[in-house]
């Protein structure tokens, strides 16, 4: 088995997962692997029945159909809006709604219609002036245990514009203060786990326990005993329902009374496969228990590779693996990072795209392993750049806000080369992610090429590579060397020379790209057409720097270096045209903002080479991250990989093995922003991708789910229908964030006032 990192050892321990060897003379049917779901409660979600829903306050990410928070009240959104209650078990229950309406002069009075589970309950009328509380009856028959979508359906919607008031045009109908549920059982959400041998896990009555795991066909469930927890109560019992991603949930019932010969029936086979809710939940017979203690609950499986988070467990192993740069040559080879800022890989003919903007990096993509689904790690500079330096996510680099310096205890890919003997240089265009933020160390040679102060801004590749070319001259030749070129062309403003605007958008106003015009359309309606032309200006600025990236293949080639140089070209994030009616980047995780090009041509001989290796032209379908980059090209140098680094060695795909054409079913994707008072993160497992909300810009903590297979474009949040799917990517963010712990203290950066007044003229600092 594949070498286990010892970063990961830590997280093993906090699984505290138990691999126990099938026993010889068991039941044929023994599984060898079984989990403590004990030790999964950390990433459990623990529901109790809904007590209250403050609308003044984030609403929880099921609701639907609301404007954010105003100070004293949520208005609703359109004709309905929707909240999911959960109910633990079935009985009569009253709604206590605390609301006013939007109530123009002369117009009728509002009323609403309320619906539970989609069957109607009540309609309301209320009349205008203050809030008030308005008492709705709903009978056990319309409650199911678990979540009930109660929709509120409004009479009349009305936006103020409409009827002479202020210049407002949301659709209003109702003012949200409050809702209580009278008679909600208020159990304590804490899941107790009690010493001694074997585990116990204690659920009081009153809550659901719900376990989100990717199963593999044939997993069990099973428990030692099952008993009264604080008290007596024969006649409880715990409720089983297990919940395949789109099917149908299947429940059962185990007594804490009953003939449990050998434990035969506390075991269960899951008649599962995939993303899996295993829910749980202690019911309250006649006694005066407090809940119920589960004895050994286990989870058993042939395989644990297939579940959520815990893939590392099968991975490892005593050895490390060889290292992926198979056939090398005994000297180290030299290593560039063609680093693009704002480049997202759709505008580039190896990723389909179909206008003629990347001749050059298509004809590199054929000599190369090219991966087709790579994220970035952010949706702007410094983080993402810092991660492909750290070969760490966002949470734990730290490196996030607009002042934040690269951590200098953390080890970094320039210096690790340096150390190993390289020549490195860096380039930079962008001071984001430049000296005055710690990214220039590790260096050897620096070379700070400062933005412009006329419309074009950023110094152009061409300049850049006047730059490298002249290091390359006085190179020295007894050492290999890292060159880090970070080039900027594709960023706002969008100016390309006159010869690739004439060739890509020859119809555009040159003056519509520059930043004034730009930053006019945030927020702002737009003419038709805007989207199309802004794009056509980023596909000049694209088709410049392609040619500029040929020309420094080109001097690579001239030199004779070939066949003796990685070269990888990659994005630190890409740039939105209006999609999700948003523009540039640095303010959401859609796939506009994180797909990004990544490819890396071998030297000859190991792997790839320059059109002559067996696997020349790979791509690769798994999803893979910015923060792959440092281990890979740590391994390739033959160099070891620093503890606690999160970022994974593509060598695999480097291999002529045919195994390295098999996808990476168990790999997910992360991507963080936190700034400027955007706070979100998203993950991205097999072909479904979540994003929460956790800040006051998107309303309150929300979230939403896309199926990329059936909508790449993000543009159908299934949030509200793939219960399942969401909880199960929840689980990855959540074993994910109890993972992440800063690893170091972020300093501050510090400017010259040049570069201040620089990155203040193009909105990085306010």
């Amino acid at each position: 088995m594949p070498y286990l990192r010892p970063s990961l050892a830590s997280v093993l321990a906090t699984l505290g997962l138990a691999l126990l060897a099938a026993c010889s003379g068991g039941r044929p049917d023994e599984l060898p692997i079984a989990i403590d779901l004990a030790a999964q409660l950390p990433y459990a979600e623990v529901r109790t029945e809904t007590a209250s829903i403050d609308f003044t306050a984030a609403l929880p990410p099921t609701a639907r159909g609301f404007y954010p928070a105003d100070a004293d009240a949520r208005w609703s959104r359109g004709e309905e809006s929707s909240v999911d209650l959960y109910v633990h078990r079935p009985r009569d229950l009253t709604l206590v709604l605390t609301c006013r309406p939007f109530q123009p002069p002369g117009a009728s009075r509002q009323t609403v219609r309320v619906e539970v589970g989609g069957r109607h309950v009540e309609t309301i009328e209320l009349p205008g002036g203050r809030a008030r509380r308005y008492r709705v009856e709903v009978p056990a028959g319309r409650w199911e245990s678990g979540g009930n979508r109660v929709t509120f359906r409004y009479g009349r919607v009305q936006s103020p514009r409409e009827v002479g008031g202020p210049r407002d045009d949301r659709r209003l109908a109702v003012a949200w203060t409050g809702l209580e549920v009278e008679g909600a059982h208020r159990a304590d959400p804490a899941l107790l786990r009690t010493g001694g041998e074997p585990v116990t896990l204690s659920l009081p009555f009153g809550l659901s326990t719900d376990f989100y795991l990717d199963l593999p066909a044939g997993a069990e469930l099973g428990l030692v005993e099952l008993r009264p927890w604080r008290g007596s109560d024969a006649t409880a019992r715990l409720r089983v329902a297990v919940t395949p991603a789109g099917g149908d949930t299947e429940t059962w019932y185990l007594p804490v009374a009953g003939d449990h010969e050998e434990g035969d029936d506390l075991r269960r086979w899951l008649p599962v496969e995939g993303p899996t809710r295993v829910s749980l939940a202690a019911e309250r017979g006649d006694g005066d228990a407090a809940g119920l203690q589960l004895v050994a609950p286990v989870l058993r499986v042939a395989e644990l590779a297939a579940l959520p988070g815990l893939e590392a467990v099968a991975e490892a192993a005593a050895t490390p693996p060889a290292s992926s740069a198979t056939g090398a040559a005994a000297r180290r080879p030299n290593v560039v990072v063609y680093l693009v800022d704002t480049l997202r890989a759709d505008h580039l003919g190896a990723y389909g795209y179909p206008r003629p903007t990347s001749p050059r990096f298509d004809r590199f993509a054929e000599e190369s392993v090219l991966f087709e689904r790579a994220v970035a790690q952010s949706s702007w500079t410094r983080p993402a750049v810092a991660t492909m330096l750290t070969g760490l996510h966002p949470q734990s680099h730290g490196t996030n806000g607009r002042l934040d310096a690269l951590p200098e205890a953390l080890p970094i890919l320039p210096e690790l080369l340096r150390d190993a003997g390289y020549a490195t240089a860096g380039f930079f265009t962008n001071g984001n992610a430049g000296p005055s933020f710690g990214f220039a160390r590790g260096f050897d040679d620096v070379v700070r090429i400062r933005e412009r102060k006329d419309r074009i801004v950023h110094r152009r590749a061409g300049e850049v590579n006047g730059e490298v070319f002249a290091w390359l001259d006085g190179r020295p030749r007894d050492r290999p060397f890292l060159l880090w070129v970070h080039v900027s062309d594709p960023h706002a403003p969008y100016t390309p020379p006159e010869k690739f605007r004439q060739r890509l958008a020859p119809d555009v106003d040159p003056d519509a790209g520059l930043l004034p015009r730009v930053e006019a359309l945030h927020g702002a309606p737009q003419e038709p057409g805007t989207a199309e032309r802004m794009s056509a200006l980023y596909d000049a600025e694209i088709a410049y720097l392609d040619d500029q990236f040929g020309a420094l293949l080109d001097r690579i080639d001239d030199d004779g270096l070939a066949d003796d140089t990685v070269v990888v070209f990659i994005a630190d994030h890409g740039e939105a045209f209006g999609e999700h009616g948003l523009w540039e980047h640095g303010r959401a995780l859609y796939g506009e903002h994180l797909l990004v090009p990544f490819a890396v041509r071998l030297p000859a001989g190991t792997g790839t080479g320059t059109g002559t290796g067996t696997v020349a032209g790979r791509r690769v379908g798994a999803w893979v991250e910015q923060a792959d980059l440092m281990p890979t090209l740590l391994t390739l140098a033959g160099l070891p990989v620093p503890e606690g680094v999160e970022g994974h060695d593509l060598g695999r795909w480097f291999s002529t093995d045919a195994a390295a054409e098999e996808g990476s079913p168990n790999r997910f994707a992360w991507a963080h922003i936190a700034t400027d008072g955007f706070d979100q993160r998203a993950v991205i497992g097999g072909d479904w991708k979540l994003i929460h909300y956790l800040a006051a810009d998107a309303g309150g903590s929300r979230e939403e789910v896309y199926d990329l297979d059936r909508d790449p474009g993000e543009r159908d949040d299934l949030a509200g229908e793939a219960g399942v799917r969401a909880g199960w990517l929840r689980s990855l963010l959540t074993r994910a964030r109890l993972a992440w712990v800063p690893r170091a203290a972020v300093g501050q950066g510090v400017l010259d006032p040049e570069e201040e007044e620089r990155l203040r003229a193009l909105g990085y600092l306010q």
